[in-house]
């Protein structure tokens, strides 16, 4: 499936391993992306995939990008591997598998539509999630800010 896309998007703000891929930053290096159009979002955690998602362009102009990802999405997150009992703790779970960094990818499907609000070389994403019925999500009403390092934009190896 991930060989039909033809480029992808990654978050680097995982990434501290020195001698990694340098990546171009997002808005005019590459051929801006048509509407519509499938990309992959990628995290990686010091040069290890952590979690990657299909992803689609609703607008590709400027500074500013625009993606959203529907409910119903399956996409690739960490999960401890099958040989040890993870942390009962959210914020343990997570420190456990970021320093081991023995994690495994699993499948996993997004469970409400999400719109990803992005500018060039700015260090946080806006993301706006809804109900497709229109209602109001938990205590944020449904906006999270993600502080991150400015996001990548880059052609798969070989292309």
């Amino acid at each position: 499936m991930a060989e039909e896309y033809s480029e992808s998007i990654s978050n680097p703000n995982r990434s501290h391993a020195p001698g990694g891929r340098r990546l171009r930053p997002y808005t005019r290096r590459l051929r801006p992306w048509l509407a519509g159009e499938t990309v992959v979002i990628q995290e990686v955690w010091r040069n290890r995939l952590w979690a990657a998602r299909p992803i689609t362009v609703v607008h590709d102009g400027g500074a500013n990008l625009v993606l959203r990802c529907p409910k119903g999405t399956v996409r690739k997150v960490p999960a401890t591997p099958p040989t040890r009992q993870p942390p009962t703790a959210r914020h343990e779970w997570f420190a456990d598998l970021l320093t081991r960094r023995d994690w495994i990818l699993v499948d996993s499907v997004w469970d409400v539509s999400t719109l990803w609000l992005l500018r060039e070389s700015e260090w946080h994403a806006v993301w706006v999630s809804y109900l497709e019925s229109g209602g109001r999500l938990d205590l944020t009403g449904g906006t999270y800010v993600l502080i991150e390092h400015a996001a990548g934009r880059f052609e798969p190896a070989g292309t």
